[in-house]
């Protein structure tokens, strides 16, 4: 190396990098995004790959699944989601029982106040007020109020249900008799009645740890068809998965959301024995630990190993650590600002379309999930007497 030479020419990482700068304040969400946070480290770089991911995929022909969990839909969320279901960037849900259950007090303008967690909660019990952290939720006229009208949704919805459903079959048909009811005055900041009317599909993780469910479990005794089907949900999910790819998944939060969401490849590929390699890519906005398996037991590297994910490469996948009431909104603003409308894909109305198709394809592969299975079952046979000996040795 010469004595004039720039000593960075020698170096992989430093040479071509693009060097980091002061930064300056910005004036408005894009420049925040691209001129601060694009340039700048850590999670405020991640951050800005998110923005620019969601809506590059979905200007380049990919489907949008969300996944959210949490209580979401209580902090007023929810509205922005309704306005990014309107513009086209999002096709399918995935959310929990109780975000749809929080999602209708604002359909029908029930009270949802700003509280503190710094309260005396014995105080709050008596004052017939319950609170998730620093939103305070009235007992009587927000949860019993709620639960009085669900059931006069569902006693009206119920009925035209086939005796075998889905989340998202009980869900669309809960919006759109939000539709119908004169009670529900201000329903343009619902998720659920949002998305029946764009036609977006919206599945639960779970059918019972929820109000949504506590409320189900009533209409059965009054002769109702009342549980929704499981099997049904997991059909239809995988069934829309092998037909919308590239899929393109949104996670804020955790938990069964994104688990379910995710186990659509391997309910196809390992359960159904169909020929599938997973989603194409995604965004995570969570605070949870990979390192505690809070991250429903895969990062997107990871998922790879399950089926879950086309490729390991990073490059259409980011994970940004920060709670979503932080990082959400600030995405949210940067497609509003740069993404432009998108025709949306109406994917609700191709349900039963692409539920046959997966269960022709199914069909197609029942003979090699027999003889595959039936070559299991005899190398199991031979594993477990291997493993004995090695335990007891």
């Amino acid at each position: 190396m010469g004595a004039c030479e720039n000593p960075m020419n020698h170096s992989k990482y430093m040479k071509d990098a693009e060097p980091i700068r002061p930064l300056s304040i910005p004036n408005n969400i894009v420049e925040l995004v691209e001129n601060v946070y694009a340039k700048s480290s850590y999670q405020g770089r991640k951050l800005a790959q998110a923005a620019k991911l969601w809506p590059e995929a979905v200007k380049s022909g990919q489907t949008v699944w969300l996944g959210f969990s949490g209580a979401l839909t209580p902090t007023g969320l929810g509205g922005i989601m309704s306005e990014l279901i309107k513009m086209g960037y999002i096709d399918i849900i995935t959310m929990t029982g109780a975000n749809a259950y929080h999602d209708l007090h604002f359909a029908y303008s029930l009270p949802v106040r700003k509280g503190s967690p710094d309260v005396d909660d014995d105080d709050l019990y008596k004052d017939g007020t319950t609170r998730i952290y620093d939103t305070n939720i009235h007992n009587r006229i927000t949860l019993k109020g709620q639960d009085t009208l669900l059931q006069d949704l569902l006693r009206k919805v119920l009925p035209k249900m086939p005796q075998k459903y889905s989340s998202a079959m009980l869900l669309n048909g809960l919006g759109k008799q939000l539709d119908k009811d004169e009670r529900a005055v201000s329903k343009k900041g619902s998720v659920l009645y949002t998305a029946a009317k764009k036609s977006v599909p919206i599945y639960l993780d779970s059918q019972s740890n929820h109000s949504l469910g506590m409320d189900l479990a009533l209409l059965a005794t009054e002769g109702y068809n009342a549980d929704m089907c499981p099997t049904q949900d997991i059909m239809e999910a995988a069934a829309y998965s092998i037909n919308i790819q590239p899929q393109f998944n949104v996670f804020l939060g955790e938990g069964g959301p994104r688990n379910f969401t995710q186990t659509t490849g391997p309910t196809a590929s390992e359960i159904f024995y169909i020929p599938f390699d997973g989603s194409s890519g995604g965004i995570i906005l969570s605070v949870s630990d990979e390192r505690t398996g809070a991250l429903s037991g895969s990062t997107f590297k990871e998922a790879v190993s399950w089926g879950k994910y086309t490729s390991a490469c990073l490059d259409n996948k980011v994970s940004v650590w920060g709670e979503y009431t932080i990082t959400f909104p600030l995405i949210a603003a940067y497609i509003k600002a740069k993404g432009g409308v998108q025709k949306p894909k109406r994917l609700m109305d191709k349900r039963e379309e692409f539920l046959a198709d997966f269960l022709d394809k199914a069909r197609k592969n029942k003979h090699n999930r027999i003889v595959d299975q039936k070559k299991l079952r005899k190398e199991i046979l031979l594993v477990q007497k291997a493993e004995l000996e090695r335990l007891n040795r």
